[in-house]
């Protein structure tokens, strides 16, 4: 398989922003996980028009995010806004982004192998991707934060490349945050974003995300796959 030209072999896939549609209730989950513990919203709203607007990077996991939200927190008080977080993402779960799924199975359907590498949790990932009705055995690797490294890491992918006996170079990582590109260059694995996570075309672009590379959706990259 070929895409935009390079021999791929193996796809690597971000979870939030690439296959579901984090934006579609993160900032509503975000502020009910706020109004349980009595903690102001105008953070929130204000980070999240920050981050479309290409004024700050997303942490890419919870503990950060959190912590840059609301910098006066204790340790406890994080991760009892993170527990209470995630039990909310659990009862509203974020829904498929279009086409996603499609595009997983007809990978699958050729035989290319596709992993998984996200700062979720398994515990998380297992539930984010069950309501949607995507099985974590479909994929050939899962890096996940509960491993030694984990994103913007470029060893991250270690555990996906000890599990997927390809070369990195044959290998490609889609993702919907800067911090997935600092990730993919540091570990010579070529880089697709997606604009279906938040973060604006110019921002990848400044980054130096080749303009080629830049997709609205996960979807839009079949038009660049050569079987």
């Amino acid at each position: 398989m070929r895409i935009l030209g390079f021999p791929i072999e193996l796809v690597i896939l971000d979870v939030d922003g690439v296959i579901v549609d984090i934006l579609s209730g993160l900032r509503r989950n975000l502020e009910q996980a706020a109004h349980y513990l009595q903690l102001p919203c105008e953070p929130i709203a204000k980070n999240i028009e920050e981050v479309t607007q290409a004024k700050v990077r997303i942490q890419g996991n919870a503990y950060d995010s959190a912590r840059n939200l609301w910098p006066h927190l204790t340790e406890e008080e994080v991760i009892r806004f993170i527990h209470h977080f995630y039990g909310i993402e659990r009862e509203c779960p974020y829904p498929l982004i279009d086409g996603s799924l499609d595009v997983i199975m007809l990978l699958r359907r050729h035989g290319i192998p596709v992993a998984l590498a996200t700062n979720n949790p398994i515990k998380s990932l297992l539930w984010r991707l069950e309501a949607v009705g995507i099985d974590l055995s479909w994929f050939a690797a899962i890096a996940t934060k509960d491993h030694a490294y984990f994103k913007p890491h470029p060893k991250t992918f270690d555990h996906i490349f000890e599990q997927v006996r390809i070369k990195r170079e044959r290998a490609l990582y889609v993702g919907d945050l800067q911090i997935d590109w600092d990730m993919a260059r540091g570990a010579s694995v070529l880089f697709c974003a997606v604009l279906s996570g938040g973060v604006p075309r110019d921002a990848f672009i400044t980054e130096g995300v080749s303009p080629r590379h830049i997709f609205n959706r996960l979807v839009d990259v079949i038009e660049y796959i050569e079987m």
